[in-house]
């Protein structure tokens, strides 16, 4: 059986890094979609106008659909390398203590 080094220093930093850049991604998002909202309906209220503009509403409900459900997902992917670490500094303690514990419980006969 390999052994295996788990560091969970490095997963709780992957964790703020991934939710910074997550949080990054989303006020991009933000400010790109003040500046489409900045230009109001250039298409005009026409009947042309206004195919245009359903037809650009469903394809921008889709998108912001997409990209929010993604930084959703990013966002649990994050918290679940913070839990890991969590799960893997609380094994190797009760490891530890079990270790020691046994230790203790050992008779001290010469080998």
């Amino acid at each position: 059986m390999r052994d295996m080094d788990v560091d969970s220093g490095s997963l709780r930093q992957a964790k703020i890094n991934i939710g910074q850049s997550a949080q990054d991604t989303d006020a991009a998002l933000a400010a790109f979609v003040a500046e489409l909202e900045s230009h109001g309906e250039p298409w005009g209220n026409d009947d042309l106008g206004t195919m245009i503009g359903l037809s650009y509403q469903g394809i921008f409900d889709a998108a912001m659909e997409c990209f929010n459900s993604n930084l959703d997902v990013i966002d649990d992917y994050a918290e679940s390398l913070g839990n890991a670490a969590d799960e893997y500094d609380r094994t190797d303690q009760e490891n530890a203590d079990l270790t020691q514990k046994a230790q203790a419980n050992l008779p001290d006969l010469p080998l």
